[in-house]
């Protein structure tokens, strides 16, 4: 049965353990059995115990038998490791303890026929000796435990006492001359003084001796964990080491042969030191000689080093010594601190009772004792965090909102109240302050909130809206915290992906929750950890640099015209001084009843005491805080009139100093351009210039598509041109020696890869560009361009990659490194031109990484490749694509086609592709795009023959989608065929004329998604993705080259034009897509080449296309505004491209007007 055990399988399972160890059953002394003290399951275990031994003896009485159940119960899931652990003690002390409660044996196991003892009383472990074939064999310590389950699920496990070979023993003798290296490392400095306390003791107690050192040295570099915080010490005697240590715990300074440091601090340039091949050669030669200091210094600050090196074949052994000394920190909830609340009786939203009573004396709002979020209506823990409704397992804090509350109310965004995105970042720091409790809080000083992400607003219609904030313990200093809105009817999403987690830059980014209604709104992290002291504030030099004066009627004027309209409680600047990359801010708290007494009496009582938290919650007022990115605008409206509102995207770090005053002064600093949107740099001060917040990179994007229905635009490629530079004489670029202080002053590190250059010297142009330069060819010994192109891109994203792993720590700076790459044309295309995409991913993977690719009709000479070099590095406006024709210099630029607008169904007849009887060949396999396009076939012809080709084996659930979707009338034919396959694509196509005829058209839509950043690229992945398009569209047309054709069509993406996170792979196969649409449509005009031929790079497919992941839909969204394309305008924008007699067609979705700005920007 199921609850009965086997004693078959009991059998047979320990046999087999034994034989796969090797093990004669009479070399086991000790047995810890399941023993669960029942009267049927014992004595079936121990008949299987018996079975399996007399294998191998008859002898009886030899084996001692015990189980823990008897002392501590069965703990079920836990009962095996707690025999284990049973087992290891004994070996440890020796000795055999007793089972409890079996002075009386089971009456149904007659145990003197049996190898077993039951274990009664407390006995040495002597080791076994047993004769077998006529010698006498000593053996260690070995027990066998057995764990057996319901249902059958058996293990059995055999385990020996480890018994060093004293004739192995190391002869190493520690002296000055061959020092012990003794090393120790914890989480944090306090922990790392009690390891060495308890390393001292040890020696002390234990007595341990020269002999010994050189074992505790390597238990203590080999046996250990390494963490953060890190000592080393080279210790010539036990002597020597004990006094070390004496004198670091006494805290001295300048100990000699002792080094100390923290991983932290250079963690990046010390793991990219121990993959540097000259550096581990000069470990090996400090090794070598002995130098340990070198190494220890590096070891200490994180370089991470093999001990095995110091030792020769014969190594000391690692012996017991104290294990990590834990902080033990209390977790338990303190009773006294949880709060106990009444709710309202029968109201609706379940509001506690002390939200309700006579309204707010004073409100401007009216609010009606429901809480408004002034200080007159406010009662629970916070006006933005209400109640604790945390659980055992998660802490959680919870607040509703009515839209009444002063800092929704005066912020309405389109005729919506939204709340202001600084309102989270006060949410987050209340949360964290009641989750730890008042004891424990934090300093202001010592709080810091980082990568903050706002993932959509909040908007407050006409019902209430209740946000929970909830914390995840991260580690001992920081919290991760989650604000969102969960509705049991709301619903999110019309797909079904998968949901996953991704990195934006160094923010983490939630993404759209397609299966649940949950909706979040803002998340980050909260670090408690004690700051630099910021520097104050010189308003008098950051007011004699701006001079420009913009009112604050002026201010709000602007954000009225962008449909953002500030109450008289948000409405908090009084002027704004404008200078070249920076805007001072003077703010004032609005002379409202309850906002201008709350913010002054905290600015002078703080926040430390209950009672002043009853009457001034706020720390980061939204108010004053808000005003202080209202500020911003200064900024955006100097360089460009703003079309569309911009809200707070991300915050690299908040850190927070004091409390925001009531009046005072916003510092704001534009970063360089960034390839994500603009950044700031905001400083929050008083009148003597003492920053009471700072804000560190604020992303800021504009609305996102939540409040602007989608269109779509199409837009064709078209090259610009623009002012150069006079070309000079280029020889005197080679004769003079470089000057590096033109080379490069705009970025720390220069990349330049030349393609199809080989008469051009990359060292003269590295030495010619600086030494902050590197240049080098993309080179191929492959025939055929498809190839030859798969090697560049994998070259080219190989080299992105070690300059972003160099020592200086690139990947990680927020300098600008420029990757400049550089095609000339052949008379045969390569289409090299399409490496532009994988730079356009690699600017937004990395913001400070520019990309520029710069393609010429012919082949520079040395010279004037240097002035294009420089002109482009120099320019203030950046451009991605460059290209030097006719003596000119032209950039890649986009135009809207026919008006831009997608005609309407309702206007004039679109010209259909299908016809009567008519053939067509798709790529991609049965499902996405392939399977809409045979619908619509079928939607408007009565027959004709859909041949699709894909890699997989087509199933009969597909198959019979397939003949649906056909409605009998279209005649569909599935083809097994691999495109990158010449050979196969060639006899499919012969056989496709074979048996129908003719072919009218090809939709290229094969593709395949390897999303990965690009330090996790690899050639294998790449080559995967690149494969399918790229040889795909290769061999197609090649095979179709003498067909009448009507059209050849390719389903590229939008990513090939702005590149996309993760798919630099995906986007350069889809600008190759491109690039060979403009080859061919000049074919098809020099008669060469049959049917309009066009590239159509498309966004997101609401059905069909590439199912990519939810993280990525996220992140084009908060990037460009795309959204998801319905069915019926995919199909439109394909008839349009069609009849556009264009190579190229881009189609844009959703916030068309935001995204054609950063199009056309």
């Amino acid at each position: 049965g199921y609850t009965v055990p086997n004693p078959v399988a009991q059998r047979e399972l320990i046999r087999a353990t034994l034989d796969k160890a090797g093990i004669h059953a009479q070399a086991v002394s000790y047995v810890e059995a399941h023993g669960t003290g029942t009267s049927l399951g014992d004595p079936i275990e121990v008949t299987g115990l018996t079975q399996a031994f007399r294998k191998d003896t008859q002898e009886t009485g030899f084996c001692a038998l015990g189980s823990v159940k008897s002392n501590i119960g069965h703990l079920e899931a836990a009962a095996g490791i707690a025999g284990v652990t049973k087992i290891v003690l004994q070996m440890k002390y020796q000795q055999l303890v007793p089972s409890l409660h079996a002075e009386t044996l089971n009456t149904y196991i007659n145990f003197a026929q049996t190898p077993f003892v039951v274990q009664q009383e407390l006995t040495d472990w002597r080791p076994p000796q047993i004769t077998l074939h006529g010698e006498i064999k000593a053996y260690p310590r070995i027990a066998a435990i057995s764990s057996f389950g319901a249902g059958g699920a058996n293990a059995h496990v055999v385990l020996q006492e480890y018994v060093p070979d004293m004739q192995q023993r190391s002869s190493m003798v520690i002296d000055a001359d061959h020092p012990a290296i003794i090393v120790l490392s914890a989480r944090n400095e306090e922990q790392l003084k009690k390891q060495a306390q308890q390393l001292l003791e040890e020696i002390v107690n234990q007595q341990y001796s020269a002999e010994h050192l050189a074992n505790i040295a390597y238990t203590l570099q080999v046996g250990r964990e390494v963490m953060e915080e890190r000592l080393a010490i080279i210790a010539a005697s036990i002597e020597n080491l004990n006094e070390k240590l004496e004198q670091f715990l006494a805290g001295r300074d300048g100990i000699t042969d002792l080094y100390r440091g923290q991983v932290k601090r250079h963690k990046e340039v010390l793991a990219v030191l121990a993959a540097d091949e000259e550096i581990q050669k000069a470990i090996d030669t400090w090794v070598s000689k002995r130098q340990y200091g070198k190494l220890l210094d590096l070891w200490v600050n994180g370089l991470a080093f093999d001990w095995h090196k110091l030792y020769g074949a014969i190594k000391p052994y690692r012996i017991s010594l104290p294990t990590y000394p834990f902080a033990r920190q209390r977790y338990w909830l303190d009773a006294t601190t949880t709060r106990a609340t009444t709710y309202a009786s029968g109201h609706p939203q379940g509001m506690p009772l002390q939200w309700y009573g006579s309204a707010c004396e004073g409100c401007p709002y009216h609010c009606r004792g429901i809480p408004c979020g002034c200080p007159a209506g406010w009662g629970g823990l916070h006006p933005l965090v209400q109640h604790n409704t945390s659980t055992l397992w998660q802490p959680r804090f919870s607040s509703t909102f009515h839209g009444n509350e002063f800092f929704l109310a005066d912020h309405v965004i389109k005729g919506q109240r939204t709340m202001p995105g600084v309102a989270y970042l006060e949410m987050a720091r209340v949360a964290v302050r009641e989750a730890i409790g008042a004891q424990a809080s934090p300093q202001p000083h010592d709080l810091q909130l980082s990568q903050v992400v706002w993932v959509r607003p909040l908007v407050v219609g006409e019902l209430p809206v209740t946000i929970h904030i909830t914390l995840q313990l991260q580690d001992n200093t920081t919290l991760a915290f989650l604000i969102s809105h969960k509705s049991e009817q709301e619903s999110v999403g019309n797909g079904s992906r998968d949901n996953h987690k991704d990195r934006l830059g160094s923010f983490e980014v939630v993404p759209t929750q397609q299966e649940t209604a949950t909706q979040i709104y803002c998340q980050g992290r909260a670090v408690l950890r004690a700051q630099s002291p910021i520097p104050n504030v010189d308003l008098a030099s950051v007011q004699i640099r701006c001079q420009r004066q913009l009112s604050a009627a002026e201010c709000y004027r602007h954000y009225s015209e962008l449909s953002i309209n500030y109450g008289a409680a948000l409405q908090a600047i009084e002027q704004l001084m404008v200078g070249e990359g920076e805007v001072l801010a003077r703010l004032r708290l609005p002379e409202i009843p309850g906002l201008v007494s709350q913010a002054q009496t905290a600015t002078q009582d703080g926040d430390n005491d209950e009672a002043s938290k009853r009457t001034h919650p706020y720390m980061l007022h939204p108010s004053m805080l808000d005003a202080a990115l209202q500020a911003c605008i200064g900024l955006l409206v100097e360089q460009t009139p703003l079309q569309e509102p911009h809200l707070p995207f991300a915050l690299e770090e908040l850190s927070i100093v004091g409390i925001v005053p009531a009046q005072g002064w916003a510092w704001i600093c534009q970063r360089r351009d960034s390839a994500t949107g603009v950044i700031f740099d905001i400083d929050v001060c008083d009148d003597e210039g003492r920053v009471a917040a700072r804000l560190h990179g604020l992303h800021t994007r504009p609305l996102p598509a939540s409040f602007e229905s989608p269109s779509t635009m199409l837009l064709t490629p078209y090259w610009k041109e623009v002012a150069g530079t006079s070309h000079r004489d280029h020889d005197a670029h080679l004769a003079r020696p470089s000057d590096t202080s033109q080379a490069s002053p705009l970025y720390i590190r220069q990349l330049v890869l030349l393609c199809d250059l080989p008469a051009i010297s990359t060292s003269r142009i590295q030495a010619q560009l600086g030494e902050n330069a590197y240049c080098c060819h993309l080179t191929s010994s492959q025939s055929h361009r498809e190839e030859r192109f798969q090697d560049a891109v994998i070259q080219l994203v190989q080299e992105i990659q070690r300059l972003l792993s160099k020592p200086t720590g690139y990947s990680q700076s927020i300098e600008p490194v420029l990757v400049q790459v550089v095609v000339a044309h052949k008379q045969e295309p390569t289409f090299l031109e399409a490496l532009v995409s994988v730079l356009k991913t690699a600017q937004q993977e990395y913001t400070h990484l520019r990309g520029q690719l710069i393609e010429a009709e012919r082949a520079p000479a040395e010279g004037e490749l240097l002035d294009w070099l420089r002109e482009h590095q120099l320019r203030r406006q950046h451009e991605s694509h460059i290209r030097y024709q006719d003596g000119k210099c032209w950039v890649r630029a986009w135009q809207e086609l026919g008006g831009g607008k997608l005609h309407s169904s309702t206007s004039a007849s679109p010209i259909i592709p299908w016809k009567q009887g008519g053939c067509y060949l798709i790529s991609g396999g049965a499902g996405g795009l392939a399977r809409l396009f045979v619908q619509d076939i079928a939607r408007h012809v009565e027959t004709a023959t859909a041949i699709l080709v894909g890699r997989s084996v087509l199933s009969a659930e597909q198959r019979l989608q397939l003949e649906h979707i056909g409605k009998g009338r279209i005649h569909i034919d599935y083809q097994q065929v691999d495109v990158s396959d010449g050979p196969a694509v060639h006899a499919l196509m012969q056989s496709i004329l074979w048996r129908y005829g003719h072919l009218h058209g090809i939709i290229h839509a094969a593709g395949i998604l390897r999303d990965s950043l690009l330090p996790n690229k690899t050639p294998e992945h790449m080559r995967d993705v690149l494969a399918p398009k790229i040889a795909g569209v290769e061999h197609l047309d090649k095979a179709s080259a003498d067909i009448p054709l009507d059209f050849f069509v390719l389903c590229s993406s939008l990513a090939a034009v702005v590149g996309n996170v993760g798919q630099a792979d995906y986007a350069a196969a889809n600008a190759y897509l491109d690039a060979f649409a403009h080859a061919r449509r000049a074919q098809v005009i020099a008669g060469q080449r049959q049917g309009a031929t066009v590239s159509i790079n498309w966004p997101l497919w609401e059905e069909g296309g590439m199912q990519i992941e939810t993280e990525t839909i996220q992140m084009m969204r908060a990037r460009l505004g795309i959204a998801v394309m319905p069915t019926e305008t995919g199909i439109q924008t394909l008839y349009q491209a069609l009849a556009s007699g264009l190579a190229q067609v881009i189609v844009l979705h959703g916030q068309v007007a935001r995204i054609k700005q950063r199009l056309l920007g």
